[in-house]
This record gives structure tokens, sequence and C-alpha cells, in this order.
């Protein structure tokens, strides 16, 4: 078993950078050229039917990493969490 060291491992992860789904039009039609497998549909229609308009509204953050060539390797989402302090006591709300 080889083991990979620090170098080897940025010299991987420079290959990919991360982008705002919403940030270039693009990402819209590469998200509509996505097909999942009989166990990723429920992915698939989020990313067709809900993602964009999620990520627009500030409800989720929604990021696709691609590779150099411009096509998605993997996504993720982080969801927006406020909160509103009133005197000493401090009520949170997760936004999903």
């Amino acid at each position: 078993m080889r083991i990979i060291n620090t170098n080897d491992k940025r010299s991987f992860f420079q290959n990919f950078y991360p982008e705002i789904l919403t940030s270039k039009q693009i990402n819209q039609q590469l998200i509509n050229d996505f097909a999942a497998t009989r166990q990723g549909k429920g992915l698939e229609d989020y990313l067709k039917n809900k993602a964009w308009k999620a990520d627009l509204e500030g409800e989720t953050k929604v990021y696709l990493v691609k590779d150099r060539e411009g096509s998605i390797a993997l996504f993720f989402q982080l969801n927006v969490v406020y909160y509103i302090r009133i005197t000493n006591t401090m009520i949170w709300k997760v936004i999903s």
C-alpha cells in the first residue's frame, strides 16, 4: 500500500474548484443534463427542480465542485443559519 504524502494530496485537489451553483448560467444546463441511477433519483429531482431556487433565495447555498474541464465532480450545500438576540436570550432558526 502506498502512503500519499501532503504534496500528492495538494496536487490532486488543485484539479478541482468550488463554484456557487447560481454564479454561472452554464451550471443550470449542467444540472439539467445530469442523470442519476435509480437510487439517486431524489438527488436528481432536487438538483433539477429545487436547488437553483433555494440558492437564489438564500435558503441554502449550493456549490458545485468542478474539475479543470468544468465537469461536475460533486456538489454540496450549506443550510443558512441565523440567530436573533433578544436581551440575553438567543433564538436560533435553521432554514431547511
